[in-house]
């Protein structure tokens, strides 16, 4: 066990724990502020039609699978630009930090005119018929005009973690979300003198918050930072190294989305209760498990950082210290989702076939949070020290051979429950954990004494 326990004197273990919490806390709460204006948002738009949730949802969907491939981009900037400041290399994090922007610009902009030139393809292809097709390629539209602006802010935050602040993300995810809020309430409703746009206003003020929030992106990274020189110059060796590192991480949320859209079907054919819990019960859970996606990103960062300063057992502490952190908070909300499942559930629903359903997604989650959380941990710091592919691996097998192999068993072959589909989730997460800290045992963050800087 020497990579957990090794001689870690002449370190200033309360330094450390107070730079993880500095890293940690604003992370944790932009997501968590991320949750709760989501849900906010959503209860607008389900003001105004059934048909307009549906085309929202739709659309939420298509964006997911296109930021699962410009995760390329976002991943390949904050290791290269972690790594780099760690050692030192103001130039280096400049030329990251401007290959990785352009880089995304240039992909947002192909992908977002060609969404908007074949949204009503692409809808047709999700299924959408009749007014939910015609609302969904309406909204799809609109927010094509969002993305280039959306990736501006995804990498600018990924700069911004990349040296080590998250307080300033935080502070922009707040700004650009209670503005999506106010304008979102103001042209649905038709309030301020503004008319009621309904749907379409829902976009507009997400256009108009995304404008806004990557502005000041800008601002702040090209003329306070002074890390953007808006050069355009890219090259060859940087753009190499974005795609090496980001290519896997873009393959593994791929592998995500796809995953999710067939276990999804499964979960429909069950009845609308079954698919109710099921949506219900992953937003529940959630909460359980956003204080450790958090710790994840402070491991990439703070990992990243002191391997580019060449410190590895700094890096090995920081992951020790991480993990305790995980199962101490993990454990207070693994007794929540046990002890308490159905009430957890009755806060999101009063439908009781629904809390019932939800009531055994949320135990068998509980069971499984504590390997989930500490895989979180695992895959950044592998993804800290450049090995991408790793995590990539790991994730394909426990989806693709587990997950959804044990899912279409249970339930096509053996015709058992919904419940059944629940436990191949967990199944999986078992044995993505067991393999993610074998790997990591054999791994050079575990042995070596120095790891060469991406």
């Amino acid at each position: 066990m020497e990579g957990y326990f090794a001689d870690y004197s002449g370190y200033d273990i309360r330094k450390l724990r107070i730079e993880i919490l500095q890293m940690v806390w604003p992370v944790a709460v932009e997501s968590l502020l991320q949750m709760m204006v989501g849900l906010v948002s959503m209860s607008i738009v389900g003001h105004i039609d059934a048909i307009s949730v549906g085309a929202v949802g739709l659309t939420n969907r298509i964006t997911m699978f296109i930021w699962a491939i410009l995760n390329v981009v976002v991943t390949g900037t904050v290791i290269l630009v972690s790594q780099s400041f760690g050692s030192g290399d103001k130039e280096k994090v400049k030329d990251y930090a401007e290959t990785g922007m352009i880089l995304g610009l240039i992909s947002i902009l192909i992908i977002s005119i060609l969404a908007f030139y074949f949204a009503r393809l692409i809808i047709h292809f999700f299924g959408a018929q009749d007014e939910l097709f015609l609302q969904s390629v309406k909204y799809l539209k609109i927010i094509t005009f969002s993305l280039p602006f959306m990736m501006i802010i995804q990498v600018g935050s990924s700069i911004f973690r990349g040296i080590g602040n998250t307080k300033t993300p935080m502070y922009i995810a707040l700004c650009v979300n209670l503005l999506n809020l106010i304008w979102g309430f103001v042209l649905v409703f038709g309030k301020l003198g503004f008319p009621k746009l309904g749907l379409v206003g829902a976009g507009i003020a997400t256009v108009i918050s995304q404008v806004i929030g990557a502005l000041i992106y800008l601002y702040l990274l090209g003329y306070k930072q002074k890390v953007l020189t808006f050069s355009l110059n890219i090259k060859y060796e940087h753009f190499s190294k974005m795609m090496r590192l980001g290519i896997p991480t873009s393959l593994e949320s791929l592998f995500w989305q796809v995953a999710h859209v067939i276990l999804t079907i499964i979960v429909v054919s069950f009845g609308s209760a079954a698919f109710a819990a099921h949506q219900l019960g992953m937003q529940a859970e959630s909460i359980s498990y956003t204080p450790a996606f958090a710790l994840s990103i402070a491991v990439t960062t703070l990992v990243g950082q002191s391997i580019g300063a060449n410190d590895i057992k700094k890096a090995r502490l920081y992951i020790k210290e991480v993990m305790i952190w995980v199962l101490a908070v993990t454990m207070v909300a693994v007794m929540f989702l046990l002890l308490i499942p159905a009430r957890l559930m009755s806060l999101l629903t009063s439908d009781k076939e629904v809390i019932a359903y939800g009531a055994k997604y949320l135990i068998l989650m509980g069971l499984a949070q504590i390997p989930q959380n500490i895989t979180f941990v695992i895959n950044g710091a592998f993804r800290a020290s450049g090995d991408t592919k790793t995590p990539m691996f790991v994730a394909g097998i426990g989806l693709w051979f587990v997950r959804i192999v044990f899912a279409v068993l249970f339930t096509k072959i053996l015709h058992m429950g919904v419940v059944s589909v629940w436990f191949a989730m967990t199944l999986d997460l078992y044995v993505r954990f067991l393999l993610i800290s074998l790997l990591y045992r054999k791994s050079t963050l575990f042995h070596k004494t120095d790891i060469k800087v991406v």
